[in-house]
């Protein structure tokens, strides 16, 4: 057989859709994947489209608010004296600013309940407060019985306290003898510090006054600051039961007492002494022999000025 003959046969058993088949197979491809591409593009674009709309809905920086400086402005704000205001009588007046670390605490021969603080355990926390002085003249008196023009003086100068605050205040006078001066508004953080910041306990109000002395002779005086502020108390938290367990700060006026030396002529400023003070609670009891309002140590307190 010849060459010629074997190429024939051979063409006869090749199928005629060999070739035609595979080209088809070849142009679906080549279609889905410009089909891929076409989607995928059209999928790109959207996304970018929509993350350019939420680009453009976000304000500025300058224009966020209740970002993470302004949170911890506000928390800061909390724990710091208002700023003052130049419409405030106190603000024609020199101020003392200090800083009030109280400790909480059963302390030996305290009224406080045999319950209260029995574990040992504290509460400490921090206060700003500003006492608002005269700088006139009339400062050299301050605290001590004064003439009426001076009087009328503080009183124009120097905000009064509330009136549950004055008469709360003036039962904590130790003689009906001594000279005190009236119940002057005291500035205050709007919060203590309690637990380093982590917890925190509102403060209502405020006053002060000065309490002196004098000795029979007329000889020698001594002068103690007292202050009482109002605070809503730790005992609230946690649905009634305190978190500081068998001790807690009540409700209500905490009264504090110090020594005091007068103003300080160089600047000023108070003269205060740097030892510890008392902080009293009064709660009825029976230790004075008859049912009636006791004074009760409540802790000790500094005041350093800031």
């Amino acid at each position: 057989m010849t060459h010629i003959t074997k190429l024939l046969l051979l063409l006869r058993f090749v199928s005629p859709f060999t070739v035609p088949k595979s080209s088809t197979l070849l142009l679906h491809r080549q279609s889905s994947s410009s089909l891929r591409e076409a989607r995928d593009n059209n999928s790109a674009e959207q996304l970018l489209a929509q993350a350019k709309a939420i680009r453009d809905s976000i304000p500025s920086s300058t224009d966020t608010t209740g970002t993470a400086n302004d949170v911890m402005v506000n928390v800061q704000n909390e724990f710091a004296l208002p700023p003052s205001n130049s419409d405030d009588s106190s603000s024609c007046c020199s101020t003392n600013d200090y800083k009030l670390t109280v400790d909480i605490g059963r302390e030996p021969g305290t009224w406080m309940d045999p319950r209260w603080g029995a574990s040992g355990r504290r509460i400490e926390f921090t206060l700003d407060v500003s006492f608002p002085i005269i700088t006139s003249s009339s400062s050299e008196n301050y605290g001590s019985s004064s003439s009426s023009e001076n009087r009328e003086e503080e009183e124009v100068v120097v905000a009064l306290a509330s009136r549950d605050i004055a008469t709360s205040l003036l039962k904590c006078v130790t003689s009906q003898s001594n000279s005190v001066s009236r119940v002057y508004e005291m500035k205050y953080a709007p919060y203590a510090r309690l637990k380093g910041g982590f917890d925190k306990m509102a403060i209502l109000d405020g006053g002060y006054c000065i309490e002196t002395t004098t000795s029979s002779n007329r000889v020698s005086s001594s002068s103690t600051l007292r202050f009482c502020i109002s605070v809503a108390g730790t005992e609230e938290n946690n649905n009634g039961s305190s978190s500081y367990g068998d001790v807690s700060i009540p409700k209500g006026n905490l009264y504090f007492a110090i020594p005091y030396f007068g103003i300080r002529s160089k600047d000023g400023k108070m003269a205060i002494s740097t030892k510890e003070g008392t902080v009293t609670v009064k709660q009825m009891g029976w230790h004075t022999g008859w049912r009636r309002e006791e004074s009760r140590i409540l802790g000790m307190f500094r005041m350093q000025q800031i």
